[in-house]
Order: C-alpha cells, then sequence, then structure tokens
C-alpha cells in the first residue's frame, strides 16, 4: 500500500511539474538552468549521461530512467530563484527544511557512504570517476561530482582509526534548494552514494 501511494504521489508530481515545464518559455529555462532545447526536446544532463525530453506529451525518450529521477529532472527545469553562486557549497542542515529530512539523510547518505568504503578507501576516487567525478581539495578523500549544468555535489570519506570510525560527509552547490526541494536533495543524496558503491572500477 505505501509502495502505491508513493507511486501515486509520484506520478502527480510528474504531472505538476509537467504543466509547468509545458508552459514557459524554452529560451528562459535553457538560461536559467544551462540545459538545451532544439526542435520541440529539452537535453538536459544528468550525471554522466544526456536525457532528452519530448515536448510533445512531456515525455522521456528512455523508459529506463525511473520515475523519481524524471521527477527530479522536471523539478530541476522547473525550479525558480536566485542562480547565482558564490562558488561556495553548505551541508545538509543549511537547506532549507534540511534538519526534518536530516535522519533520513543520515541513514541513506551518510551511514552508507561510510560502509560502503571502510577498508576500501583505495577504490573511492576510482568509483568516483566512473560516474563523472573528480577529485577536489580537502582532507581524506574528496571528489566533486557534477550532477546538473549548474548543482555539483561534493563527497568526501574519512577512514576510520583505532579511535574514530570512518566517516563520510556530502556538501552541495550553494544554490541547490533554488533548483531541487530538500526531499529531493536527500533522496538524490542516496541515489549518488549507491552509485558510488555498484560503479565498476
Amino acid at each position: 500500500m505505501a509502495s502505491r501511494q508513493r507511486e501515486n504521489s509520484l506520478e502527480v508530481a510528474y504531472r505538476s511539474a509537467a504543466d509547468i515545464l509545458k508552459a514557459a518559455d524554452p529560451e528562459s529555462i535553457c538560461l536559467r538552468t544551462g540545459v538545451s532545447y532544439y526542435q520541440g526536446c529539452y537535453y538536459v544532463r544528468f550525471l554522466n549521461a544526456e536525457y532528452e525530453i519530448e515536448m510533445a506529451d512531456i515525455s522521456f525518450t528512455d523508459q529506463s530512467v525511473i520515475l523519481i529521477v524524471q521527477v527530479m529532472i522536471l523539478h530541476y527545469l522547473t525550479s525558480s530563484g536566485n542562480t547565482q553562486s558564490h562558488g561556495e557549497f553548505i551541508n545538509f542542515q543549511q537547506i532549507e527544511g534540511g534538519m526534518f529530512y536530516y535522519h533520513s539523510f543520515q541513514s541513506k547518505a551518510l551511514d552508507k557512504l561510510a560502509a560502503y568504503f571502510t577498508g576500501r578507501e583505495d577504490e573511492f576516487i576510482p568509483k568516483a570517476e566512473k560516474i563523472g567525478g573528480t577529485r577536489w581539495k580537502g582532507e581524506g578523500y574528496s571528489v566533486r561530482i557534477p550532477v546538473f549544468p549548474k548543482v555539483d555535489l561534493i563527497f568526501q570519506f574519512y577512514p576510520g582509526d583505532e579511535e574514530f570510525p570512518s566517516d563520510g560527509n556530502i556538501l552541495f552547490s550553494d544554490i541547490i534548494e533554488n533548483f531541487l526541494p530538500v526531499e529531493d536533495i536527500a533522496f538524490l543524496s542516496g541515489y549518488l552514494v549507491n552509485l558510488l558503491g555498484r560503479a565498476g572500477m
């Protein structure tokens, strides 16, 4: 029952975002988000792949994209607010509503990140590179992963020692909440951690 309710809520979210996108000016969307538009289709870069959205019926040509990711991409396209980044990164608690979702973020993203790479820290950078990440400054093992044209995430892994267990951290572009709602950001974090864990070497 809960699974079906979630599916229904995602379908409602999809239709709502699709209606907004259909009424929007493509030139304005492209200027704001950094995507492209050609002959009735948007082309959106998400991670290391490009997705095509046909505007005739607001559908993804790649039907293998799971619904929640489709909704997130549509939310990115139909977002509003300031897009001028200061080039800084913030933590999840600094995002509006982040404290409400923090427990889920901790268990589905940070804890899993630490669990995946404890004792396998040398796999962290190569796996991140498989999904488009590059080395980033900072202590421990750090990578910067472009998610959307104007949204990057920083993933950090700190190996444990005799005193402290391994730990993980995730930072976000300072304007991410102007592109995605907090529940999307929480999902995205866990989604990318799972991709990192499964990425081939």
